[in-house]
């Protein structure tokens, strides 16, 4: 294995003991000046940062006599690095329900010790590591609150982006029980058993349609 992290890596001697193919599969011609009739030959360096990423590969093109380098082109076809922490996540959830933020640290700096989410609604979290997610459950809509939150590294701390997210209400459900007849001009008892609402609603009265 070669950790190549932080340094420029000349991969002509690994192409000559058979390490490495001449045009490895990553190896990226498409952005070949046009009409150039130039084959894919000579020694290739990689770039990979802290976390291991490759951030660039630069292929050669000799010239005649295989003397020198005539031009060097950058791959376009490796991976971009995320120089951000990012969240990302659903724009809506129902009051009472779990929601998972989806968490995603910057590729181009040391791996993150912590995360600090504010979810919006008052609450502020604390997570030790580099997790990839996390959940929050709001208690009550309908609301809208903003979401953002911050990476510390040992080069410091990173901002995520916002997120805007949407808390709607859920109407209240409630069992109800009775008799299956009635008859007619005599008062029927109808019976009100639990009510459920996932949120933080305080119920102040019944409104019974009774179908007649």
């Amino acid at each position: 294995m070669i950790d190549s992290r932080d340094f420029f890596i000349n991969f002509e001697i690994l192409v000559a003991e058979g390490f490495l193919e001449v045009v490895p599969a990553s190896a990226s011609p498409d952005n070949v000046p046009p009409g150039s009739n130039r084959t894919l030959i000579g020694p290739y360096s990689w770039f990979v940062n802290k976390k291991g990423i490759v951030e660039s590969l630069l292929f050669s093109f000799p010239t005649s006599g295989n003397i020198g380098f005539q031009e060097v082109f950058p791959s376009q076809k490796q991976p971009e690095a995320i120089d951000a922490s990012t969240i990302s996540g659903a724009s809506g959830v129902p009051e009472g329900t779990e929601y998972t933020l989806n968490l995603q640290s910057s590729e181009t700096r040391p791996t993150p010790t912590s995360w600090e989410i504010t979810w919006g609604d008052g609450e502020v979290e604390e997570l030790d590591g580099n997790p990839s997610s996390a959940t929050h459950t709001y208690p009550d809509g309908a609301n809208l609150f903003s979401i953002v939150a911050k990476t510390t590294d040992e080069e410091g701390i990173l901002t995520s982006n916002l997120i805007d997210l949407t808390v709607t209400n859920v109407a209240p459900s409630i069992v109800l029980s009775g008799a299956s007849t009635a008859n007619a001009s005599l008062p029927y008892t109808l019976s009100f058993g639990l009510v459920t609402d996932p949120g933080e609603d305080i119920i102040s009265a019944y409104n019974v349609r009774w179908g007649d």
